[in-house]
């Protein structure tokens, strides 16, 4: 799943926090489908979730997010497969590459 997609998530970001609660309302909440979160997303959002929320609502919002869907390590051989895909988005790479 794309960085973007928590943020707007957890971080109720408009025009797309709507599209995102119900994503999660459907994959995570009603099982129609497995959420990959990939590991280094949780300190990109929690960066961004401390300066809007404070650091312990961000850290209850991340162990929420962790219990929601599945998380997904980012090694060296991810990051060298991501940057040797034919994909635009580097994180788009990261976050569909397989495990």
């Amino acid at each position: 799943m794309d960085t973007n997609v928590v943020f707007d998530y957890l971080g109720r970001r408009e025009p797309n926090g709507a599209a995102a609660a119900a994503l999660f309302q459907a994959a995570a909440y009603e099982g129609r489908a497995t959420l990959h979160v990939a590991s280094l997303c949780f300190s990109h959002v929690f960066y961004t979730l401390r300066k809007q929320f404070g650091a312990q609502p961000a850290r209850e919002a991340l162990r929420k997010l962790a219990r929601l869907v599945r998380v997904v390590a980012v090694d060296a051989a991810v990051v060298q497969a991501a940057l040797d895909s034919d994909f635009v988005d580097v994180e788009d790479a990261i976050n569909t590459s397989p495990r």
